[in-house]
């Protein structure tokens, strides 16, 4: 497990001006290797530091290379102990550790969970993340961030370290493209092409897609320098409405 450093950062600011000031210098960074849970624990208190590697080591979302566990910061809606709880329910890896601004009467945590498999893509990242996110309700998005940095957390009793599963990546799936009745692709079936409309989908229609409805009407036409663009829209779109491919080629 990797995760990147700031040596030239203070770790533990002690104010916000001191933040804002540490913050500009949180450009470049160093990788190091993390082994064990007390390795993590000690490298993320010691530093200011990310969870990201970046291209030449230079902080920017858009360097983005890779990352080895999700983290979250919750600093109101919870205790630490309510997480500690969620985490053992969901019986995952997870190390837990306050915030500076922790106090007994309101708790200030960062949840960090190694997960399974290096994280290489910043869409599985986004949906891993974001899957992550649903056990606890309450993180900030911020955190989400792909050149997000953290100042160090204070080691104290109040943490906790879980074993468990590793947290799996989650990839992300693209919704199905589908035509609704009140879209503006879809028109209605005229009565001279109800019968032909009726043969392509195997029952009658009342609207269909746009592309279909030119392509219908202007099939035999020669339709000049647009032939191309109206079969393959109307194909795709045959296709998006659940046409059988044997059918859709007779009709090509």
């Amino acid at each position: 497990m990797k995760i990147s450093i700031f040596p030239t950062v203070l770790p533990l600011p002690k104010s916000k001006e001191e933040k804002h000031q540490q913050s500009k210098r949180a450009s470049q960074c160093e990788v190091i290797e993390i082994s064990t849970e007390d390795e993590l624990a000690s490298a993320v208190s010691s530093y200011a530091w990310s969870p990201f590697i970046f291209a030449n080591n230079k902080r920017l979302s858009s360097n983005f290379i890779a990352t080895d566990m999700l983290v979250y910061d919750v600093d109101d809606g919870m205790r630490i102990e309510q997480a500690e709880a969620i985490i053992a329910q969901a019986k995952l890896t997870a190390l837990c550790l306050p915030s500076t601004s922790h106090t007994e009467e309101h708790h200030k945590f960062r949840i960090i969970m190694p997960l399974a498999r290096t994280i290489t893509n910043a869409g599985v990242y986004a949906s891993t993340w974001s899957k992550g996110a649903e056990l606890f309700g309450v993180v900030d998005e911020q955190t989400k961030d792909l050149g997000r940095f953290y100042f160090g957390c204070r080691q104290e009793e109040c943490g906790f370290w879980l074993e468990g599963d590793f947290f799996a990546p989650v990839i992300p799936t693209e919704p199905p493209v589908t035509y609704s009745s009140t879209s503006q692709y879809m028109v209605n079936v005229s009565d001279d092409l109800q019968a032909t409309v009726t043969q392509i989908y195997g029952e009658k229609r009342t609207k269909i897609p746009e592309s279909v409805d030119f392509f219908i009407k202007n099939a035999h036409s020669g339709l000049p320098g647009k032939w191309i663009n109206a079969i393959n829209s109307a194909a795709f779109s045959l296709a998006l409405s659940g046409v059988e491919e044997d059918v859709i080629v007779s009709v090509m």
